[in-house]
């Protein structure tokens, strides 16, 4: 990720890229280059955000950084009241916000097309399989995939869950020793009755696959994967055939990734406030943890619960 926002930062003519502060690959600190900045992208692992945010605000710079904003809510709570009292924005990235398909689906349902909400069907595969070492230390599968789609169906449902359900299952014995899940099913049911099921996988042998399906009193909505190519061959022989999904998360979310920097400068320079509030990303980390818990327990787990 910190790859991907440095090439955007860099290829955006209304910004100027001051350098990467990796204790891996620079010598660079904070301090030489802060004075001359105006805002800090935190490309980090979540265990250390918190530290890395208060590193940055202590110079009142504005911060965007990649979800989660911390590791549990009362972190993201106390990095979202920190950022205030230095009048600092903090954005925390969840690029379905700005993905056009994910928001043109969102804004289909707004403009009431399918009617009131009943359910909703999301499917978040993953390729290609994260190392194992990084699966073993940062790759709790509620916190790191779920997190987005719960972020993004409760930007529809304009609400949080009441009470989720959660079970999963590891085809991999170091995982499995490790408590690490490789596949998981929740189950989010929502005060007005809306219903949504959230199928993760992490091995996903034929691409990126990303899908979403609402449906409403009225119809119908769906999103499907963007593929390697729109071409569709249909024959008498061989029936139909077309291209598989995009090969990672980079080809599926570019355009997402550089409109978030976008944003960010707008940000930056008092055009515009974070899209994701403080509250949206405590209910997302919320949503993700009752989701852990209920996998642990094998019971349903109501999410004020873990507030």
């Amino acid at each position: 990720m910190g790859q991907i926002r440095a090439r955007a930062i860099q290829q955006n003519p209304r910004a100027k890229f001051l350098g990467i502060i990796d204790p891996l690959t620079s010598s660079l600190q904070l301090k030489d280059v802060i004075n001359d900045c105006s805002g800090v992208w935190i490309s980090t692992p979540t265990p250390v955000h918190k530290a890395n945010i208060d590193a940055v605000l202590q110079y009142g710079k504005h911060i965007a950084i990649e979800k989660p904003v911390a590791g549990n809510v009362s972190d993201i709570k106390y990095c979202f009241e920190q950022a205030a009292q230095k009048g600092a924005h903090l954005f925390c990235s969840f690029q379905r916000r700005f993905d056009k398909s994910y928001q043109k689906l969102k804004e289909r349902i707004d403009n009431g097309e399918i009617g009131t909400l009943r359910s909703s069907h999301i499917v978040f595969r993953d390729h290609p399989v994260p190392k194992i070492e990084f699966l073993l230390t940062g790759g709790d599968i509620f916190h790191d995939l779920l997190i987005h789609d719960g972020d993004y169906i409760m930007s529809i449902a304009n609400e949080r869950p009441s009470r989720v359900y959660a079970i999963g299952t590891s085809f991999n014995q170091r995982l499995k020793e490790g408590g690490i899940i490789e596949e998981a099913h929740c189950i989010l049911e929502f005060p007005s009755g809306f219903i949504t099921s959230i199928e993760l996988n992490r091995h996903s042998a034929y691409g990126y696959d990303q899908r979403v399906e609402v449906h409403g009193s009225d119809g119908v909505v769906n999103l499907d994967n963007v593929k390697r190519d729109e071409v569709r061959v249909m024959t008498k022989t061989s029936g139909y055939s077309e291209s598989l999904p995009v090969y990672s998360f980079p080809e599926r979310f570019g355009e997402a990734f550089e409109s978030e920097v976008d944003y960010f400068i707008d940000i930056i320079m008092g055009n515009k406030k974070p899209v994701v509030s403080s509250e949206d990303c405590v209910n997302a980390t919320a949503v993700a943890e009752a989701c852990r818990v209920s996998f642990l327990s094998g019971k349903s787990v109501m999410v004020d619960d873990v507030l």
